[in-house]
């Protein structure tokens, strides 16, 4: 930088190592924009439109003209972003049942778990579908086997008679998507089966042989660890979460641990670091190896082998994939003679999973596992004068105090960056997650990870009950604070859903805050404020119905939600009760608050400003014209209303329900009434 230079000049030099961080940025814009957007162009135009972005690139660069170059670069990772969607939609793009289906279904289990009802689940693949012409019947579906005792083990054929149907859109508009994940995992249908399971034939050969290993693994695990603690066990080392009682993920959800379950970047990185640790104290032990070899390196490989092997048993999803990704390139920083967490480092993390996973934008996983990292990164970076003369310190009680003062800030940092996506995604607001994890955290590195490896190394020796004893008990302990710090009063509120809007111009602001150098990082508190403004201006659904007009909500003039049906249609209530920010309001509660009468052909209720509510439940029309007035809200998913009709009344007809996963209406002030549709995602070409 020369002395002549003027401040804006200064600023954009000192910003200039930072662009590179914005990379993953507009990457995932791209992928967005294909994902979410739907704005699909041909394979090879978005090639051409790549190739022509770095030739604008390299023109701009060699005129010398910086801000245009950035700018062109920029659309080029937008491409990428977007041919990364468009090619991972091309290879993952299978069959997904256009209608429901109900008879004979034969399949492998290639997964097991259980339902939110507790029933057996099954993931099946190499289909037969009686009566289905082979090109139409999906590559993988899910069942769930209602009369089962037990579950099919893993790699068995079984024969059922099933009834599936393809895979639910959002149960509100804004909602969490499953037909989009589903999408992606190639399931192409969901069902469920009353009845027998014929077992055709038995696990034999290698396949799906790691599956099994895992799957034996939980069974033992929680034979022999006693009560939830084996539950826990399980889900930690193998991802099997399906035995946890809902008390139990209540209570780490409550009090903020809810992170603990997930194999997530957390354990694979403290389990890889552990290793990496261990063998380079052990190496330093030997004094003639350690002089001759790079011990450091060798501890690195280690490190990276663990996570590796970790990874493989948990199953390889799509988290543990993201949370190994992460430590591998943390590790060949190391190798490569580089500082092992960086803010590039992290860059790169991202750019390689958004590039081979690009859905993975879309998860809270992902959103958090990487939001905390990097506040980590940056709020460190930015206090490491402090940190350095805490190191600096000698005596014992200086080095405890450091390390609870390290806890502390590690805990507030993370939280206060994943807390608007806990906010956005689950509408849940945790009060004490703080002084939770202060008190568990350290025991999942320090107690817990240990106690795995010791189990695994004991275990060909036949001593692995030592180390079960010993993660038994930090299990418990765990499981006691997430008890205890969910018990007090106010642990969790609910938040009303936000728009997508607030949610991004938040992100902004955190991408700003992290990202920016210098004292216009303070400019991050406008977009942060925005984004409050707009989510706290948002108008909330005043009437809610599911699919085929199963269930209907509608909204109180105290602002809380009642339901048309105290069961079924379970999940979508719990959505949009927990939307509506009354995660706390059970189905059976809203059930009894309701405003809704039924007769045999209509039900007849009253939204928010006495607004009526028409559902007909026949197929007969002829009553609409009588009920279609001042504004009513009439929905009919057997039959279509005349356009006529329409301008006098807000009107849900089968025109459209027929292609919806849900529907919202708000009675805002205005003339009309807002209605919003969600859809099942349709991003292959076979929908």
């Amino acid at each position: 930088m020369t002395e002549g230079e003027g401040p804006v000049k200064r600023l954009w030099t000192a910003q200039q190592r930072q662009f590179a961080l914005w990379t993953p940025v507009m990457i995932g814009i791209g992928v967005w924009v294909r994902l979410d957007l739907d704005w699909s162009i041909p394979f090879w135009g978005a090639l051409l439109a790549l190739g022509l972005g770095g030739a604008v690139y390299s023109y701009f660069r060699g005129k010398g003209t910086e801000f245009r170059a950035l700018i062109s670069v920029a659309f080029v990772f937008v491409m990428v972003g977007l041919c990364a969607g468009s090619l991972r939609v091309l290879l993952v793009d299978a069959p997904v049942l256009e209608g429901d289906f109900q008879g004979e279904v034969t399949g492998r289990v290639i997964a097991t778990d259980r339902s939110r009802s507790g029933s057996p689940r099954v993931v099946l693949d190499g289909l037969s579908l009686a009566g289905v012409h082979t090109s139409a019947v999906p590559e993988r579906i899910r069942l769930t086997l209602i009369d089962a005792n037990e579950t099919p083990r893993i790699g068995s054929v079984i024969s059922v008679i099933g009834t599936v149907g393809p895979p639910a859109g959002p149960a509100a508009p804004g909602a969490f998507d499953f037909s989009r994940q589903a999408f992606f995992r190639q399931i192409g249908g969901v069902g469920y089966v009353r009845g027998n399971v014929e077992i055709r034939q038995l696990p034999e050969g290698k396949s799906l042989w790691l599956q099994r290993v895992r799957s034996q693994i939980s069974k033992e695990l929680r034979a022999r660890i006693n009560g939830e603690a084996g539950a826990v066990a399980a889900a930690l080392i193998v991802g099997d979460r399906s035995h946890i009682s809902d008390n139990v993920t209540n209570a780490l959800r409550d009090s903020g641990l809810a992170h603990l379950l997930a194999i997530s970047g957390l354990h694979i990185g403290l389990m890889s670091a552990l290793t990496f640790w261990l063998v380079r104290f052990v190496l330093a032990l030997l004094p003639t190896f350690a002089s001759r070899f790079p011990i450091r390196k060798i501890a690195a490989l280690a490190g990276l082998s663990a996570a590796g092997g970790y990874l493989a048993l948990a199953g390889f999803g799509v988290a543990t994939q993201r949370a190994f990704i992460m430590s591998a390139v943390a590790f060949t920083a190391i190798l490569l003679d580089r500082p092992a967490v960086t803010a590039r480092g992290l860059a790169a993390a991202a750019c390689i999973v958004l590039l081979f996973r690009p859905e993975s934008l879309f998860e809270a996983g992902f959103q958090m596992s990487f939001a905390a990292v990097a506040a980590l990164i940056a709020g460190y970076e930015v206090t490491q004068g402090f940190w350095h003369h805490r190191a600096q310190l000698q005596a014992i009680h200086q080095r405890i105090f450091t390390g609870i003062i390290a806890t502390m800030a590690t805990s507030v940092m993370a939280g206060a960056a994943t807390a608007p996506f806990a906010v956005y995604h689950f509408n849940r607001l945790v009060a004490y997650g703080l002084p939770a994890n202060l008190f568990a955290t350290p025991v999942m590195g320090l107690w817990i990870m240990p106690a795995i490896i010791l189990t695994a190394v004991l275990a060909p020796f036949g001593l692995a009950g030592l180390g079960l004893a010993f993660l038994g008990w930090g299990i418990g302990y765990i499981l006691w604070v997430a008890d205890f710090v969910a018990g007090l009063d106010g642990a969790a509120g609910s938040i009303p859903a936000g728009s997508p809007a607030a949610f991004a111009a938040i992100i902004f602001a955190g991408l700003w805050l992290v990202m920016w150098r210098g004292p216009l990082r303070v400019l991050s508190i406008l977009p942060f404020l925005i984004g409050v403004f707009l989510w706290r201006g948002i108008d909330q659904p005043d009437v809610l119905i599911s699919e085929d007009a199963r269930l209907v909500a509608a909204r109180a003039d105290n602002g809380s939600l009642w339901v048309s049906r105290e069961r079924k249609s379970g999940y979508s209530a719990e959505t949009w009760l927990r939307r509506n920010g009354e995660g706390n309001t059970s189905q059976s509660q809203a059930y009894k608050r309701r405003d809704w009468k039924c007769s045999r052909t209509y039900c007849l209720g009253v939204a928010r400003s006495g607004k009526q509510i028409i559902l007909f439940r026949n197929s007969s029309n002829k009553k609409v014209s009588e009920y279609c007035r001042d504004g009513a809200i009439v929905i009919a998913p057997k039959f279509f209303v005349s356009e006529e009709l329409k301008t006098q009344c807000t009107v849900i007809d089968r025109a459209v329900l027929d292609s919806a996963s849900s529907v919202s209406v708000t009675l805002a002030s205005r003339s009309k009434a807002l209605i919003n549709v969600a859809r099942a995602t349709s991003l292959g070409g076979n929908q």
